[in-house]
Protein backbone atom coordinates (compact mmCIF):
# COMPACT_ATOMS: atom_id res chain seq x y z
CA UNK A 1 0.00 0.00 0.00
CA UNK A 2 1.53 3.43 -0.70
CA UNK A 3 1.15 6.51 1.42
CA UNK A 4 -0.58 9.21 -0.51
CA UNK A 5 0.04 12.43 0.90
CA UNK A 6 -3.39 13.77 2.15
CA UNK A 7 -4.93 16.81 0.50
CA UNK A 8 -5.67 19.81 2.08
CA UNK A 9 -9.35 20.37 2.43
CA UNK A 10 -11.05 22.73 -0.52
CA UNK A 11 -12.33 25.80 1.30
CA UNK A 12 -13.55 28.73 0.01
CA UNK A 13 -14.82 31.67 1.49
CA UNK A 14 -18.63 32.29 2.14
CA UNK A 15 -20.35 35.16 0.54
CA UNK A 16 -22.18 38.40 1.96
CA UNK A 17 -25.63 38.95 1.00
CA UNK A 18 -26.10 41.23 -2.20
CA UNK A 19 -25.94 44.57 -2.33
CA UNK A 20 -28.99 45.31 -3.67
CA UNK A 21 -30.35 43.38 -0.18
CA UNK A 22 -29.10 46.13 2.37
CA UNK A 23 -32.03 47.70 3.01
CA UNK A 24 -33.77 44.23 3.47
CA UNK A 25 -32.87 40.96 4.95
CA UNK A 26 -29.19 41.20 3.59
CA UNK A 27 -27.78 42.82 7.45
CA UNK A 28 -29.67 39.73 9.14
CA UNK A 29 -28.06 37.40 6.49
CA UNK A 30 -24.80 39.23 6.82
CA UNK A 31 -24.78 38.71 11.23
CA UNK A 32 -26.11 34.98 10.81
CA UNK A 33 -23.62 34.13 8.12
CA UNK A 34 -20.82 36.24 8.43
CA UNK A 35 -18.36 35.45 5.38
CA UNK A 36 -15.63 32.86 6.84
CA UNK A 37 -13.86 29.65 5.29
CA UNK A 38 -15.68 26.91 4.79
CA UNK A 39 -16.11 23.85 2.42
CA UNK A 40 -17.55 24.10 -0.88
CA UNK A 41 -20.84 22.55 -0.15
CA UNK A 42 -21.42 24.95 3.57
CA UNK A 43 -20.87 27.75 1.11
CA UNK A 44 -23.90 26.46 -0.99
CA UNK A 45 -25.57 25.61 1.75
CA UNK A 46 -25.39 29.33 3.46
CA UNK A 47 -26.34 30.57 0.10
CA UNK A 48 -29.71 28.16 0.32
CA UNK A 49 -31.00 28.11 3.88
CA UNK A 50 -29.20 31.06 5.49
CA UNK A 51 -30.90 33.46 2.46
CA UNK A 52 -34.34 31.33 3.56
CA UNK A 53 -34.04 32.15 7.30
CA UNK A 54 -32.70 35.64 7.28
CA UNK A 55 -35.31 36.12 4.41
CA UNK A 56 -37.96 34.50 6.72
CA UNK A 57 -36.87 36.46 9.95
CA UNK A 58 -36.90 39.53 7.94
CA UNK A 59 -40.51 38.86 6.00
CA UNK A 60 -42.12 38.27 10.29
CA UNK A 61 -40.23 41.87 10.73
CA UNK A 62 -42.02 43.22 8.27
CA UNK A 63 -45.36 42.03 8.26
CA UNK A 64 -44.88 43.14 12.93
CA UNK A 65 -43.91 46.44 11.52
CA UNK A 66 -46.99 47.16 9.07
CA UNK A 67 -49.20 45.87 12.23
CA UNK A 68 -47.33 48.34 13.79
CA UNK A 69 -48.01 50.86 11.54
CA UNK A 70 -51.78 50.19 11.35
CA UNK A 71 -52.18 51.32 14.81
CA UNK A 72 -49.31 54.16 14.82
CA UNK A 73 -49.24 55.08 11.16
CA UNK A 74 -46.55 55.32 8.71
CA UNK A 75 -45.27 58.40 9.85
CA UNK A 76 -42.01 57.07 11.89
CA UNK A 77 -41.87 60.74 13.74
CA UNK A 78 -45.33 60.24 15.35
CA UNK A 79 -44.89 56.52 16.58
CA UNK A 80 -44.67 56.37 20.68
CA UNK A 81 -41.02 55.20 19.99
CA UNK A 82 -38.74 55.46 17.22
CA UNK A 83 -37.41 51.89 18.19
CA UNK A 84 -40.05 49.47 18.54
CA UNK A 85 -38.96 46.32 20.24
CA UNK A 86 -40.37 42.96 18.76
CA UNK A 87 -39.32 39.54 19.04
CA UNK A 88 -39.27 37.17 16.30
CA UNK A 89 -40.16 33.63 16.16
CA UNK A 90 -40.88 32.44 12.69
CA UNK A 91 -37.60 30.06 12.83
CA UNK A 92 -38.27 26.92 14.94
CA UNK A 93 -36.58 26.85 18.50
CA UNK A 94 -34.67 30.33 18.64
CA UNK A 95 -36.12 33.69 18.88
CA UNK A 96 -34.42 36.79 17.63
CA UNK A 97 -35.13 40.04 18.97
CA UNK A 98 -35.17 42.97 16.21
CA UNK A 99 -35.87 46.72 16.14
CA UNK A 100 -39.12 47.60 13.60
CA UNK A 101 -37.27 51.12 13.28
CA UNK A 102 -34.06 50.07 12.11
CA UNK A 103 -32.27 46.94 11.74
CA UNK A 104 -30.99 46.08 14.68
CA UNK A 105 -31.02 42.39 14.87
CA UNK A 106 -30.14 39.83 18.19
CA UNK A 107 -28.19 37.32 15.98
CA UNK A 108 -27.45 34.74 18.75
CA UNK A 109 -30.97 34.67 20.04
CA UNK A 110 -32.53 32.55 22.59
CA UNK A 111 -33.35 28.83 22.37
CA UNK A 112 -37.34 28.38 23.17
CA UNK A 113 -37.11 25.59 24.80
CA UNK A 114 -37.08 27.37 27.59
CA UNK A 115 -40.47 28.35 29.18
CA UNK A 116 -39.52 32.12 29.58
CA UNK A 117 -38.23 32.24 26.40
CA UNK A 118 -39.99 35.13 25.27
CA UNK A 119 -39.09 37.10 28.07
CA UNK A 120 -35.70 36.34 27.46
CA UNK A 121 -35.77 36.92 23.86
CA UNK A 122 -37.42 40.24 25.01
CA UNK A 123 -34.73 41.75 26.94
CA UNK A 124 -31.78 43.40 24.26
CA UNK A 125 -34.53 44.47 22.13
CA UNK A 126 -36.33 46.06 25.15
CA UNK A 127 -33.02 47.84 25.87
CA UNK A 128 -32.47 48.74 22.19
CA UNK A 129 -35.84 50.59 22.37
CA UNK A 130 -35.77 52.34 25.41
CA UNK A 131 -32.30 53.79 24.70
CA UNK A 132 -33.38 55.04 21.56
CA UNK A 133 -31.46 53.09 19.49
CA UNK A 134 -28.87 53.93 21.52
CA UNK A 135 -28.13 50.78 22.83
CA UNK A 136 -26.37 48.55 20.67
CA UNK A 137 -24.52 45.92 22.93
CA UNK A 138 -26.16 43.19 22.48
CA UNK A 139 -24.66 40.41 21.12
CA UNK A 140 -23.66 42.22 18.27
CA UNK A 141 -22.59 45.46 17.61
CA UNK A 142 -24.60 47.82 14.64
CA UNK A 143 -21.53 50.06 13.78
CA UNK A 144 -21.88 51.62 10.18
CA UNK A 145 -23.86 49.61 8.25
CA UNK A 146 -21.97 46.79 9.07
CA UNK A 147 -22.49 44.17 12.57
CA UNK A 148 -19.42 44.33 14.38
CA UNK A 149 -17.41 40.79 14.29
CA UNK A 150 -18.44 38.08 16.95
Amino acid sequence: MTDTPARPPKTTLSQPAPLWEASTWGPYFEALFPPQKVSPWIAWKIRSTGVGIARRLWDQREQLRGEYEDVHGTDRARWPVQHPAVVLDAMPSTAHGACLGCQWFDVRGHWMGHADWFERASIWPHRHQVSNGVFLDGPRRWRGGRFDPP
